[in-house]
């Protein structure tokens, strides 16, 4: 259908958003542009161009990493709460050994839910809605930040404790240690830490500024459109080291971060998970933010479906 070109949807596997001939003509980077339009407008509409240093921070480099963002009996009082959760539900029994390749499906359990990447298990756990949560949640400068960053309104209806249990590099790789970014319009996700974040255990990696898109990368984008229209392929490209290096004179840094800092990105920047040992576990407070791309600044909930 013609009004899907006007959603979220990205897959080219889709007879109209996957037209060959459509993408050859430059339906991709329409809807791009497009969605940076709405977005650029529906930041307007929210802050009229008052922005704090952290939100100008956001807007050129596509994250910001703000250290210490609690108080701190606070983030104890938080940290506490959240060891709790994760203590009681692995208390049913350690995290199973799962067979998934690639992007897995969600093994659902009463306390949340494990999905893989390959031999990576991440594990999200439900947290309780009481004043505790609500100490992020509802932190204004974490909010206005996120605001700015999605151009929406939101209610955090519901945040999740995050495990991240690192996998091996074998028979059932990790698809997320690639550079990639996942999907064409901006959106956001965050981390909160929850314990120190070394380069050692794998760090989200991110090119600063590759959300903001150049010469270079259009023409990468078109290229790669019409690639994924005549292979039926997803909307979550994938790039070589090289091919970012070509593009932006770099590759994705590691943010290596203490606990109680938060990160928030704009995922349609190239980034990717870190190697790490298997085994090497990381824990924080996380959430998604995928606002329609064209769509008006009005209230939506975070979706926390981990994907």
């Amino acid at each position: 259908m013609v009004w899907q070109v006007f959603t979220a949807r990205k897959s080219f596997s889709d007879p109209v958003i996957g037209s060959r001939w459509a993408n050859r003509c430059g339906l991709h980077l329409a809807r791009i542009r497009l969605s940076d339009v709405f977005l650029a407008a529906r930041r307007w509409w929210l802050f009229r161009g008052k922005l704090t240093e952290e939100m100008q921070q956001f807007r050129r480099d596509g994250f910001v990493a703000l250290e210490g963002f609690l108080e701190p009996q606070d983030y104890k009082i938080l940290k506490a709460k959240a060891e709790a959760v994760m203590q009681a539900a692995d208390a049913t029994g350690p995290a199973p050994s799962y067979r998934d390749a690639g992007f897995g499906k969600p093994h659902i359990y009463n306390w949340g839910f494990d999905r893989c990447d390959g031999s990576t298990v991440n594990r999200f756990y439900t947290l309780p809605s009481d004043d505790v949560l609500s100490r992020l949640a509802d932190n204004p400068r974490f909010r206005r930040l996120l605001e700015y960053a999605s151009g929406c309104r939101f209610e955090p209806r519901r945040l999740l404790l995050y495990r991240l249990i690192q996998g091996s590099d074998g028979g059932r790789p990790d698809n997320q240690r690639d550079i990639h970014r996942d999907t064409f319009h901006s959106c956001v996700k965050f981390w909160f830490a929850l314990s120190d974040v070394s380069e050692e255990c794998g760090p989200l990696h991110y090119l600063k500024g590759s959300q903001r898109f150049n010469e270079q990368r259009w023409r990468w984008e078109k290229a790669r459109s019409i690639w994924a229209s005549e292979n039926n392929k997803g909307g979550a490209f994938r790039c070589s080291a090289a091919e970012a290096n070509a593009q932006y004179g770099d590759v994705p840094q590691p943010l290596v971060v203490k606990e109680n800092t938060l990160v928030l990105a704009d995922v349609r920047g190239w980034h990717h998970r870190g190697y790490a040992k298997p085994g090497t576990e990381r824990l924080a407070v996380y959430g998604s933010f995928r606002p329609s791309p064209f769509g008006l600044p009005k209230v939506r909930p975070l979706d926390s479906n981990g994907q």
